[in-house]
């Protein structure tokens, strides 16, 4: 079972659905790897915008920020945007 499937991996597995739907995931693989060694530096900034980004999106953010804190979320992530067939995604 992947790290996508165990911890808050449906929104990050639907993340990379809708990238590769896009066409958008070599993109934002080379984004990822490049942005990797600021991903510390990404999610602090995240949270400290937390207050622009409304009441609504708040507990999102909250979640990308911790998800770019955890390397094993980074590496899962890319590496269902590396496979060719991600597959679709099921709901709840």
């Amino acid at each position: 079972m992947s790290v996508l499937q165990t911890s808050g991996g449906p929104s990050m597995r639907r993340l990379a659905v809708a990238l590769h739907e896009r066409g958008l995931a070599a993109p934002a693989v080379l984004l990822i790897e490049m942005l990797k060694p600021w991903r510390f530096v990404a999610s602090q900034f995240l949270l400290l915008s937390e207050p622009l980004w409304g009441l609504a999106q708040r507990p999102a953010v909250r979640r990308y920020a911790a998800w770019m804190d955890d390397p094993c979320q980074v590496e899962a992530l890319l590496d269902a945007l590396e496979r060719p067939n991600v597959g679709p995604v099921k709901t709840e």
